[in-house]
This record gives C-alpha cells, structure tokens and sequence, in this order.
C-alpha cells in the first residue's frame, strides 16, 4: 500500500546514492585517478587499459549472474552485501600497488557495481510503480553523475593538498562507505510484488514482437555505443595529462590546469541528462533521440581530435557526461519495449553487447597509445563505432516502420 510520495521520494534518493557509490565512484573514480598512478610509473598506459577491461568484464559477468531468479527473494540482502563490496574493493586499491591483485580488485569491484545497480534499481523501480511516481526514476540514475562529481571534487581537492595516487584511492573508498551506510539506512523495502498469471506461449507469440530486424540492429547499435563512450569515459584526464607534459609555455599550464576539473564536468553534465534525453525521446521519438545523443558524443570526440585545448577538453568532458547515461538507459527501455515477453533475453543481449564493446574500448586504447604514442588513432574509432551506432539506430527505425 502506498506510503506517500515521500516514501517513493525516499526510495528515488536512496537509489541516487547507491548509483554514486556503485557507478560514480566504484566504476568511474579510475578515471580522473589513473593520470597519478601512470606519473609514478606504477603501470604501463596498455596495462591501464587492460585494467580497465578487466572492470568491464566484471561488471558484463556481475550483469548477468544478476539476472539469476535465485537472487530475487533476497534481493534487498545482496544489493547489501553488492554496495559493500564496491565500497570496500575501491578502498582496497590503495592498499596495494601490485599490478595483479588491483587487476582482481577492479574485475571484483566489476562484479560487485553490476550486482548493486541491477538490484537497487529494480527495488526503486517496484516502490515508485506502486506509488505512481515512475518520473521519479531520474533522481535515480543522477546518482551515476553526483557520484562522479563527488569523487571527483574529492580527488582533484586532495591532489591540490599533494596526495598519491594511494590517499586518493583510499579517501574514495571512505566516501563509498559514508555511500553505502547511508542508501541502507534511506532504501525502504520494495513492495511484495502480485502473483501475474503467465500466458500460454501462442498467446506469448501473438502479443510479443520478438527478435525483429529492428532490435537486433538496436542491439548492434548498443555495442557499438559502449566502445565509443568508454574510451574517453577512461582516458580523458590522462590525454590531458599527456598534452600537458608534451606541451610548453602557456599552452602546458592551461591544460595541466584544467585536468582536474574535467571529470567534475563529466558529472555536472550527467546529474540531469536522464531527465533531459528523456524530454526529447517523448517529442521526437526515442530511436530519433538516441541517434542524437551518439551524434552529440560523437562531437565531442571530434573536437578532441582537431585541437586538445583546455576549452575542447571541457566540452568535450560536458558532451561526455551528458550523454553516456542517457543513452544507456534509452537503449534499454527501447529494447524492452520492442521484444515484448522477450524483454528478459534481450536486456541480456544487449548488455552482453554494451558490455564487450566497454572491454575492448580500453583495452584497444591503452594498446594503441603504446604503439603509436598516441590516443588519435583510439579516438577515431571510437568517433567511427558511435557514427556506426547512429547508422545502426536509423537502419533499425526504418525497419520498425517498415
């Protein structure tokens, strides 16, 4: 029974902090770090990337052994124990700097964001359904960006007071804990949900639409998608870093002084972008609008690759995050929507996709740069693989019309 909109208030902010703890800290606070760990030579950029992958491996597997029914009569106790190990595999990062175990630490941390940000978000997706208050949802997914903001003001304030790479791990780790602690204490328990009676298969054929054309150009689209965020997702700070050292004079100066505020503009711009993509996908039609978003990200990839200024490091950064989150939550509520009593499957499918896409991406990058000195050549196929995608998603519009 309903509670009240500040039961479901409740719900959507405890959601918001998991989402910082889980998703803008667990997964994303390597970003604006990984720069102090390369000027210590604590690892190469290829092994970076590498490490990288690994924590999108995690996070594909951790997606999909989410999906595992045994799950869901404990589900409240594993986001639990999920949050609690993303928190605590962040804060372990800095208690070793042997390249294997952070290698675990970030496939586990993977692992352990997936399982935290599946179950939270069907929990506050049950209580703000049964209370009417599905808008709510973007309160939700604001969380990816407080969090990456928060860690971010916290790493770039930290390294002004000389920090290593070690303190800024370990005080990231401390602020997931304060994270953790708190969305348990706020998270009310999601409503029993009601029995639904499960249609007999031909009735599942003739109201489902399945596997169309239409949804496995979606799915392609999708994995093209994660390639092309991922790499500047995970290398923008160092490709700042990197034109900083190489540069002289002023031009040096301006871009050693931007690099620390560029991922607290990645989270500034993707606090509302759910809120706003959403906006657009009710006029103009979701596949239109996420066509859009690539575009726009696809720009701000461009821009990067025409001149690597503090001002096209900014917007770039802005285009970023106020795209990424957008994108992947409107590619998943298309894909369910088209696949019908498939949705389960195709949620797979396009996670599966999504997920190797985020593997190679850094992986590729890291590899690249060791081989030509250079993020030019990763970055123009992560331009290529989102201009690919928005192919893909008006390829997959025409074939829904059709």
């Amino acid at each position: 029974m309903s509670t009240g909109t500040p039961h479901a208030m409740r719900a959507a902010v405890a959601g918001m902090i998991a989402m910082a703890v889980c998703m803008g800290v667990g997964r994303f606070v390597f970003t604006p770090i990984l720069p102090h760990m390369l000027s210590v030579n604590l690892f190469s950029t290829a092994d970076a990337g590498l490490m990288a992958g690994l924590n999108f491996l995690g996070y594909l597997l951790g997606a999909i052994g989410a999906a595992w029914q045994g799950f869901a009569r404990h589900r409240r106790t594993w986001f639990v124990i999920a949050l609690l190990a993303s928190a605590a595999t962040t804060l372990a990062m800095g208690l070793t700097g042997d390249f294997i175990l952070q290698c675990v630490l970030r496939f586990a941390s993977g692992v352990a964001s997936a399982f935290a940000m599946i179950f939270v978000t069907t929990m506050v997706m049950a209580v703000l359904h049964e209370e009417g208050r599905e808008r709510l949802i973007a309160v939700h997914f604001a969380g990816v960006g407080t969090g990456i903001l928060a860690s971010a003001l916290l790493v770039s304030g930290m390294v002004e007071t000389g920090a290593g790479w070690t303190w800024l791990w370990l005080a990231a780790g401390i602020l997931a804990f304060a994270g953790w602690l708190s969305s348990f204490l706020l998270l009310p328990r999601p409503p029993v949900p009601a029995k639904q009676p499960v249609p007999e298969a031909s009735a599942r054929r003739r109201r489902t639409p399945g596997f169309s054309a239409a949804l496995w150009l979606l799915i392609g689209s999708y994995g093209c998608f994660g390639f092309g965020y991922v790499i500047t997702a995970t290398f923008i700070n160092t490709i700042a870093v990197t034109a900083a050292h190489s540069g002289t004079g002023d031009a040096a100066s301006g871009l050693a002084a931007v690099e620390p505020w560029l991922w607290p503009a990645v989270g500034m711009a993707a606090i509302p972008s759910v809120w706003l993509w959403n906006k657009l996908a009710q006029a103009a039609g979701i596949f239109t609008t996420y066509a859009i978003a690539c575009l726009v990200e696809a720009a701000g990839i461009g821009v990067l690759l025409i001149w690597v200024t503090p001002l096209s490091l900014v917007v770039s950064g802005v285009l970023l995050g106020g795209t990424f989150v957008a994108i992947t939550a409107i590619g998943l509520a298309k894909a369910r929507n088209m696949a019908g009593y498939e949705a389960p499957a195709a949620i797979a499918l396009m996670t599966a996709a999504f997920g190797a896409g985020q593997i190679l991406g850094p992986v590729f990058a890291g590899y690249a740069h060791e081989l030509w000195d250079s993020f030019a050549p990763s970055l123009e196929a992560a331009m290529i693989a989102l201009l690919f995608a928005v192919v893909l998603t008006v390829l997959a519009a025409r074939s829904e019309r059709a």
